[in-house]
């Protein structure tokens, strides 16, 4: 190979490797919509009356008539399978940074919490354009706050976790912080088997059950690597692709459930199933029986 054509693959490779992809002039007028409350995230507010805001961006200049540019909100209200679509106001225009920003405002009064998307289009006649499929934007969520927990709520651990393991030992404790209850939840499992010999480990699953019947949303901080923690956050199906040492679990009413697991003589995580349900999952060491602890 010559000098010359050696040159130009490295300059290929880097090329490939180091320099994006540059943005074509018909992606460059493409406008782009966000909204506040945020799509793809959850946002929990203290007030039920929810004003949207959403902002269509344009290129300064670009040719197209501002004022035509629609913009819709497609709702469903907790415990609804009804979606329901509402046409967001035009509002005020402002041009900046080489930027034309219009913006849409919708008022709507939330009970407990609501289910969003958005879609646009350019002109009445055009056909709606949906934020997922258009920006990859998922679902966003508004939660309104409910009442604060109470140290004498009735509500027991089972009626949080759905499907509890009955095998499981849960045990209310005192909490340190105000408006949190804490359950001490554990179990017995045998440790490593005397057969083979010279096996040093052994490992245990423990099935826990599905965080307010998997409905909501979910933030885990995940073993990385042995050294190091990751955050990860999904819907309703408990996925991580990592084992977990926090999770938690928000429900549609603004409550939170965080599990911990708790290693002592063994190492205890959390990992979910195929259907959503979370596992105790555990490293066990030595021979005798191992209490596993969330």
């Amino acid at each position: 190979m010559s000098a010359e054509n050696h040159e130009t693959k490295d300059e290929n490779v880097f090329q490939a490797v180091f320099i994006p992809k540059q943005q074509s002039a018909a992606d460059a007028i493409k406008p782009f919509l966000c909204t506040y409350p945020p799509l793809d995230q959850v946002t929990q507010l203290k007030d039920p009356k929810v004003n949207f805001t959403a902002v269509v961006e344009l290129p300064a200049g670009a040719d197209t008539a501002s004022t035509q540019y629609e913009v819709a909100l497609w709702h469903a209200s907790y415990g609804g399978q009804e979606w329901t679509e509402t046409t967001m106001a035009h509002g005020k225009e402002v041009l900046a940074h080489g930027k034309l920003r219009i913006f849409y405002t919708l008022t709507l009064e939330v009970s407990k919490s609501v289910t969003f998307t958005a879609k646009l289009r350019n002109s009445p006649s055009a056909a709606w354009i949906w934020a997922k499929d258009y920006q990859g934007s998922q679902d966003g969520l508004v939660i309104i706050d409910g009442p604060p927990i109470r140290g004498d709520d009735p509500a027991s651990l089972r009626d949080l976790v759905h499907g509890l393991n009955a095998a499981l030992q849960c045990v209310e404790v005192m909490s340190e912080c105000p408006r949190t209850r804490v359950w001490d939840v554990k179990t017995t499992v045998q440790g490593v088997p005397d057969e083979p010999k010279d096996l040093p480990s052994a490992y245990a699953d423990v099935p826990l059950g599905m965080p307010w019947g998997g409905r909501g949303r979910w933030f885990a901080l995940v073993r990385h690597w042995t050294p190091w923690i990751s955050p990860r956050q999904g819907d309703s199906l408990f996925n991580p692709s990592e084992d977990a040492v926090l999770c938690s679990f928000v429900s549609l009413e603004g409550k939170h459930l965080v599990l911990l697991g708790v290693s002592n003589d063994s190492v205890t995580v959390l990992r979910g199933s195929e259907t959503g349900e979370v596992n105790i999952h555990a490293r066990l060491t030595n021979t005798k029986k191992h209490i596993l602890k969330c």
